[in-house]
């Protein structure tokens, strides 16, 4: 690791955000490199390549880390590799001590909209990389930095519609399993939120679009992040000629897409 090797004062310079009774465990026992890593290169999100899905029954159970929120159409399909469009040469962000993900595949909706959620308990991911229940308290109410960014995709022989929704909340209110609603109900619990608008995807520019949005500077009280992803076509055909969504991610820190691909302008 290339940072390894930086002096302790460069270090506490690139984690001066941190509880300082955190900052100084981390460094009596040399943690920082790891903990570079950890907060700001792993994801905090699950299944982000979409495994293990056999049938929408099996994610209202909540088995693959996402729920389906609006089932739509002929619902949901998983692809790997995304068919009827162009390769998506991106290696998804891995989850804390998983091994790499060579391959993006994709998540294909249908000819109604198709919604996806995943709750994430991100004071609980703080502790698991080392902080206290307090000390993750703390770090939260600084206003920490939070990406979010996904690619999303549509067909060379049909047009089609993304929408995305990010909400930080304290993670208090019981989630409903499923929706069914054609608006999005997930803001009502929001401290802050974020809103893709929508996402044209047609046959002669079906090229994969960044939809990113970095969160900093929020009120105290976020202790959970709502991913909620949708789509459809616009058509109205028979299987799965929708939006497609590829190698989602949720981390600490800034968008490690900032020197690279043109991200979307969303509303806040």
């Amino acid at each position: 690791m290339k940072n390894a090797a930086l002096s302790n004062d460069l270090w506490r310079n690139r984690f001066r955000d941190l509880p300082e009774e955190f900052r100084a465990f981390v460094e009596s026992r040399r943690l920082y490199p790891w903990l570079w890593h950890a907060l700001y290169h792993t994801n905090l999100l699950s299944n982000v390549n979409w495994g293990n899905i056999t049938g929408h029954n099996n994610w209202l159970m909540n088995s693959s880390g996402w729920r389906v929120t609006l089932h739509g159409g002929h619902g949901w399909q998983a692809e790997s590799p995304p068919q009827a469009t162009p390769p998506l040469d991106v290696k998804p962000l891995p989850r804390l001590g998983a091994a790499p993900i060579n391959t993006a595949g994709a998540l294909a909706s249908s000819y109604l909209w198709c919604e996806v959620m995943q709750a994430v308990d991100v004071h609980m991911e703080l502790q698991k990389r080392g902080m206290s229940h307090a000390c993750a308290e703390a770090y939260l109410d600084g206003g920490p930095e939070l990406t979010f960014a996904v690619w999303c995709g549509g067909r060379n022989d049909c047009a089609s519609i993304a929408k995305i929704m990010v909400v930080l909340d304290s993670g208090e209110d019981v989630l409903p399993p499923y929706t069914g609603r054609a608006d999005f109900p997930w803001q009502r619990t929001a401290i802050t939120h974020w809103e893709s608008g929508p996402i044209d995807l047609t046959p002669q520019n079906n090229a994969w679009k960044l939809a990113t949005h970095t969160f900093k500077g929020y009120p105290a009280g976020v202790r959970r992040a709502l991913i909620v992803l949708r789509g459809k076509d616009e058509p109205f055909w028979a299987g799965w000629y929708g939006a497609k969504f590829a190698a989602p991610e949720l981390h600490f820190g800034g968008s490690r897409w900032s020197d690279g691909a043109e991200p979307l302008k969303g509303n806040t």
